[in-house]
């Protein structure tokens, strides 16, 4: 049996064909590539899923500082806010409510946030230079020429950068 495997073998090698021995090892590497190839589509598959999943993960991260930031503002806020709808409360069952207690809830609102980051642009009845990106004039149609002096009427904000708000101003004395 062995030598008609040799003599078979070695007929085929002098017609140019391939040895049932190398037919054999080329059928094992056709298997072993579909297999590889079949193995790297589900690595590829994978690999998607893991880039989906990462940026969901990153999505709800962000999303869960974003909560605790809000959070944060909302705990320095909800006292003073608290106190003004009571402030609301008496004047609209006709009690008096002071200016002053109410501008002093506004300074409370207004400081905490400020603490959390919102930067004022302005101050109100300051001088400033016209930048059109910061400020916007208070009259409709109004032309104030970029560097011009103006004067704040309310002031504008920004947050990490962004302007929030622009501040409104006019020509001083108008």
């Amino acid at each position: 049996m062995r030598l008609r495997k040799r003599l078979f073998d070695a007929w085929a090698s002098l017609q140019g064909r391939p040895s049932r021995e190398t037919l054999a090892v080329q059928e094992e590497m056709a298997a072993l590539k579909g297999r590889f190839e079949a193995i790297n589509l589900e690595l590829d598959d994978a690999r998607r899923v893991l880039i989906t999943l990462r940026d969901r993960f990153a999505d709800m991260d962000v999303d869960r500082s974003n909560d605790d930031a809000l959070v944060s503002v909302l705990e320095k806020v909800a006292g003073p806010l608290s106190q003004l709808k009571k402030q609301a409360a008496l004047m609209d069952s006709g009690r008096e409510v002071t200016g002053r207690s109410v501008m002093a809830l506004a300074r409370q609102v207004s400081a905490a946030v400020e603490a959390m980051g919102l930067q004022p642009i302005g101050s109100t009845g300051s001088r400033m230079s016209f930048d059109a990106a910061l400020v916007e004039p208070i009259a409709a149609g109004t032309s104030i020429e970029p560097g011009e002096q103006v004067e704040v009427v309310f002031i504008g904000y920004r947050y990490r950068g962004r302007i929030i708000r622009k501040a409104m101003a006019q020509r001083p004395g108008a």
